[in-house]
């Protein structure tokens, strides 16, 4: 995937980019504004400035993998507890209750794993200049 922003702030370790409208963005009306959204991306070079144009691009099986854990797993997780309470013959109440644990159960390793192997996810997205505004 790639897209293309403005650098507009530059911190010691990060900068901040304002996001150009891709192509399935550019199609809805809901925002007015030529850009999208700021993201805050981990960048240890020195060789940017700010307002300028820069092109980013992450790795489709990076982003395939981020896909799955963030979408699939919670599905997974709340069929995995439905599953066991079924398995153990509880009421369908708690069956639903144990699915929704397990969907918080989810969430709470999406959380972990955002906390411990999240800035490895950002440190695949290259980073390349294009010019200035």
């Amino acid at each position: 995937m790639k897209n293309k922003g403005i650098v507009r702030e530059i911190n010691h370790n990060s900068i901040k980019i304002e996001l150009f409208k891709d192509g399935a963005c550019s199609s809805c009306s809901q925002c007015n504004s030529k850009s999208h959204k700021i993201e805050t991306f981990f960048y240890d070079k020195n060789d940017l400035k700010l307002n300028e144009i820069v092109e980013f691009e992450i790795e489709d099986k990076s982003l395939l993998k981020i896909s799955f854990i963030t979408y699939l797993s919670p599905i997974v997780f709340m069929f995995s507890f439905y599953s066991i309470a079924s398995y153990f013959n509880l009421s369908e109440n708690k069956r639903i209750i144990s699915s929704f644990i397990g969907l918080f159960f989810s969430f709470f390793i999406l959380y972990f794993i955002d906390k411990t192997k999240g800035k490895t996810f950002l440190a695949k997205i290259a980073i390349t200049k294009e010019n200035y505004l």
